[in-house]
């Protein structure tokens, strides 16, 4: 089977200081609020049969959120293509959450949040493709979605 993939992800700065090459400023809350962040950041995973356009075996989007010391305060994971509806991964943010990307902590927690969203999901077999490959390939593609994430890199990439 000829397996292609893709990350797309985007970043967003929350405040002016921030680099231009990491996208325009879209302020979220006012800055010392709750609910306010330095950075966000997300991306989008997708594992499909083909380069060309087709339908996903297994999609993963994640979202961070930087507070202004550039740790993760707030985060959330989404899977596709596993079940009749996108699927929140449960307790995604307290693998990142208080650690730096970039940083030997934070690829630990991308890679134990990642072993978690594999013990949550359960493809069912309705669609092509091997459900236990398409399982085994969840925290693959969740950790990699993660350091995408965390790195701004997008709008798309094979893997």
């Amino acid at each position: 089977m000829n397996s292609s993939s893709h990350l797309a992800a985007k970043s967003t700065p929350s405040s002016s200081a921030q680099p231009a090459q990491r996208g325009s400023a879209e302020p979220k809350g006012r800055p010392g609020t709750e609910g306010s962040c330095a950075w966000m950041s997300y991306a989008h995973g997708k594992l499909r049969e083909r380069g060309s356009i087709d339908f996903p075996l297994f999609g993963v989007a994640v979202r961070l959120e930087l507070d202004a010391q550039g740790a993760v305060d707030s985060a959330n994971a989404v899977v596709t293509a596993l079940q009749a509806r996108p699927l929140r991964l449960k307790r995604f943010q307290e693998h990142v959450r208080g650690l730096v990307p970039g940083t030997a902590e934070f690829e630990t927690g991308a890679a134990q949040a990642a072993d978690a969203a594999h013990l949550q999901c359960h493809p069912m077999p309705n669609i092509s493709g091997d459900d236990a490959w398409r399982r085994e390939m969840v925290p693959v593609y969740v950790r990699r979605t993660i350091l995408a994430a965390s790195r701004g890199e997008g709008p798309m990439h094979h893997v």
